[in-house]
């Protein structure tokens, strides 16, 4: 009797989310109706944003990718979205991310965001790069001695590798005001475990209600690669407090770094400002969160755009007459061009947003939830309240 329930319980539910929810009438696959799993397995294989282009090139702007989740592919969809004062707030999917506490990135509270956003924005000010320019130089002058020495015995040498080393080092330099030593290292086996980090909270993000059991329990699954892949993360989270405990202990008021400013936030914000006030945990968090979105995606976007250069000869040459033209301030071609210096170049900033365009690096979906009431209209499109809605991005034409 009791197999006849539950037979008739999962033959009840498979005819409603096809043929009953309020968003059966979108297409998408079979299982992502029916379950989260879909998206989670192609997480796992590292193809969604492949899977879920492929959809859209079958079915249209508007796809059902999950039972609760749209995906919506349509310029229009970011005013409907993203605009600020909108009241699509980010959905549970953020809360995978978190590793100490949730950050500027994965916060879901209006208040805290702000909070993070007064405390973080002037470290990414002109005058506050600017002053952070002697850390970069450092970790670039050591990439181009590498470089320098491939080039003077004709060593192959992977670029991708040295560019992932001088970005990590950079990180390291601004986040957590010391080196990763990648550069010296020369090593991809001794980087960070950012990756292992990201692929969790992307994997277990697919099922954001029971991420604090996963979590829990996770831990305890004797499956070798989900053992390192954790093993990474708690390994990431320890670097975080011990670096930004070590400075703590160690203040230098000369070094002014990412993370000088994250501790002038933390000394002189106002206790009853909305948002509370920042404490030690937090500047560990937000130095952390540095760390996560700054490593692939600056690394990546570099790469990438000497992979373009390098099969575009023409462009390079034009680019490197423009770069030629700019001042280097030292004459004998010592001195790095400076951020001031190199916002003239206007060539170099089209080749980077071009790069960008045709392939961006960020192909992680920004969930948001549609607010409560009747529901919305985006895209042209009404979507029932509580849809988990994400827009993807498309500047002129389709790079895919």
């Amino acid at each position: 009797m009791l197999e006849i329930i539950l037979f008739g319980v999962i033959c009840a539910y498979i005819i409603y989310q096809r043929f009953l929810h309020p968003l059966s009438r979108y297409p998408g696959p079979l299982l992502a109706s029916l379950s989260n799993v879909w998206k989670a397995y192609h997480v796992y294989q590292g193809d969604l944003e492949y899977a879920i282009l492929k959809l859209h090139q079958e079915h249209g702007k508007i796809v059902r990718i999950g039972p609760n989740h749209l995906d919506i592919s349509d310029a229009a969809a970011v005013k409907d979205i993203y605009l600020t004062g909108k009241s699509f707030v980010k959905s549970s999917f953020y809360d995978a991310f978190t590793a100490l506490r949730p950050n500027i990135f994965g916060t879901r509270d209006e208040n805290i965001h702000a909070a993070r956003k007064k405390a973080l924005t002037p470290g990414f000010s002109l005058q506050s790069v600017t002053q952070m320019e002697p850390y970069i130089d450092s970790c670039l002058a050591k990439l181009l001695a590498r470089l320098d020495a491939a080039a003077a015995t004709g060593e192959p040498i992977d670029l991708k590798a040295w560019i992932s080393f001088f970005v990590i080092d950079v990180l390291g330099e601004l986040a957590f005001s010391r080196s990763f030593d990648m550069l010296e290292r020369g090593q991809t086996e001794a980087l960070p475990p950012l990756k292992e980090h990201v692929f969790l909270a992307m994997l277990t993000g697919q099922f954001p209600a029971i991420v604090p059991l996963v979590n829990k329990y996770l831990p305890y699954i004797p499956i070798p690669a989900l053992q390192a892949t954790i093993k990474g993360r708690m390994k990431l989270r320890q670097l975080a407090i011990d670096r930004i405990t070590h400075r703590l202990a160690h203040p230098d008021p000369s070094r002014r770094d990412l993370l000088a400013k994250l501790i002038s936030s933390y000394e002189n914000a106002d206790p009853d400002a909305a948002g509370g006030q920042l404490d030690v945990v937090d500047i560990q968090t937000e130095a952390f969160g540095f760390i996560i979105a700054g490593s692939h995606t600056t690394a990546a976007t570099i790469t990438l755009l000497f992979w373009h250069l390098l099969h575009n000869p023409q462009t390079l040459a034009k680019l490197e007459d423009e770069v030629a033209s700019l001042d280097r301030g030292g004459g004998d071609g010592s001195v790095p061009y400076a951020v001031t210096t190199a916002t003239k170049a206007k060539y170099l900033a089209a080749a980077v947003t071009e790069t960008l365009r045709i392939n961006p690096v960020f192909t992680m979906p920004l969930m948001r939830v549609v607010p409560g009431g009747a529901g919305t209209v985006v895209a042209g499109a009404r979507v029932p309240a509580g849809t988990d809605g994400v827009y993807r991005e498309e500047f002129g034409e389709r790079g895919d």
